[in-house]
């Protein structure tokens, strides 16, 4: 691009892939491309960010309608002219790119009908948040129209399901994001105070966490005190913590757009209450439970059952999460979880594998008190679930 000097090229080259990052997104390339002949699909059309993130290192927040091609031979990019600059200094495929004056669907099409002129089966993430439905709908016909004899298939968890086992680098980025995790929590926790607002706490998380690199997140810092954690996904306000309330924290952290995530939840107060200490405990011996039951081979619902079991001792009136974990790692504003198929629930019959990444998070909400978890981000190895942070407790 014209507007990026010659002289700045050599420090825009950092943005660019690793040798080692490019030997993975070749492996990864060839696995989906294994996975299209095994269902026998020519073209898959992928529009999820963290999938196209997943198998070419580009990146970008922009809402733009964009489409990564995948053939047997090919992998080209469409995306709006302001974000081709993001594929070309952070990753190494080819691109088209349409101007504001553009309908972007319509160059899409063009694009799939120059570079295959003949296709019979093609695959289309129809689960995806990227292509509003009258974007979609637009996009279909315009299929049919291209190849009026081909067979459309939704390949939405496709690339997922790859995504869900991870190699030793993108096991090290997620411990990276931990530390930073870690770092954030300890820093805040060690500060707190009554009579803080919520939203100084947060900044102190924030502010410790990008100092050592994290980058930003998936989800913004959530952070509850008292009542206020009994609404979901609530961030900071302007509101003071009082004493004696709980503080409710799930953070995030992220590197090179791995993350990890911790819960956590401490008492604002001189002496702990027996309500919190019981429910500590038994949240804390939840998350035990599940790492231990977390090997290859294990089944998502019995490990969701085993936790739940333990919980259910509480003596208190409780409201529980609908899921008791999921899948950790690539993520793009707004979900680090990256799985569209596994998660600890009650009802999911997915099967755990080794070296997955899960983000552990049995937690409750108490009426009239706010929320209490003491969650982790876990590997799982041949033996069970090992932590991925360096530390499970805080000084206040």
């Amino acid at each position: 691009h014209y507007f990026i000097q010659s002289n700045l090229r050599q420090a825009m080259d950092q943005l660019k892939p690793s040798e080692r990052e490019r030997s993975e997104m070749k492996d990864r390339v060839a696995k989906l491309r294994l996975e299209m002949s095994k269902e026998s699909i020519e073209l898959m059309i992928i529009s999820n960010m963290a999938d196209i993130f997943y198998l070419t290192h580009y990146e970008t927040v922009g809402r733009c309608i964009q489409v990564l091609l995948v053939t047997e031979c090919d992998l080209h990019m469409v995306t709006r002219e302001l974000e081709a600059t993001n594929v070309e200094f952070r990753s190494d495929v080819k691109y088209s790119h349409y101007d504001e004056s553009q309908d972007p669907i319509a160059v899409i099409l063009e694009q799939i009908k120059t570079r295959y002129p003949i296709m019979l089966s093609i695959g289309l993430q129809l689960n995806t948040y990227r292509l509003s439905y009258t974007n979609m709908k637009h996009l279909l016909e315009g299929i049919s129209r291209v190849y009026p004899n081909a067979a459309i298939r939704d390949v939405s968890h496709t690339v997922s399901k790859l995504r869900q086992i991870k190699s030793p680098l993108e096991i090290s980025k997620i411990r990276k994001a931990a530390r930073m995790v870690h770092a954030g929590l300890q820093c805040a926790i060690s500060r707190l105070s009554a009579g803080m607002i919520e939203s100084e706490v947060g900044g102190i998380v924030t502010e410790t966490m990008c100092r050592l690199g994290c980058e930003y997140t998936a989800y913004p810092v959530f952070l509850c005190s008292g009542e206020t954690g009994c609404l979901g996904h609530y961030t900071p306000t302007q509101k003071t913590v009082q004493e004696g309330e709980v503080v409710f924290f799930e953070i995030g952290g992220c590197f090179n757009r791995y993350h990890a995530a911790r819960m956590y939840s401490v008492y604002a107060g001189a002496e702990v209450p027996e309500w919190f200490a019981a429910a500590e405990k038994l949240l804390r011996a939840a998350v035990k439970c599940g790492k231990e039951l977390l090997k290859p081979g294990a089944v998502a619902r019995d490990v969701d059952k085993a936790m739940r079991d333990i919980i259910a001792k509480y003596p208190h009136p409780y409201k529980q999460s609908e899921r008791a974990g999921y899948s950790i790692g690539i993520g793009f504003y707004t979900d680090w979880c990256d799985s569209t198929t596994f998660y600890i629930n009650p009802t999911c019959g997915s099967v755990v594998e080794e070296n997955m990444t899960i983000h552990l998070i049995p937690w409750i909400q108490i009426p009239g008190k706010g929320a209490l978890g003491f969650s982790d981000t876990v590997l799982v190895t041949s033996e069970g679930a090992n932590s991925l942070f360096e530390g499970d407790s805080y000084e206040k």
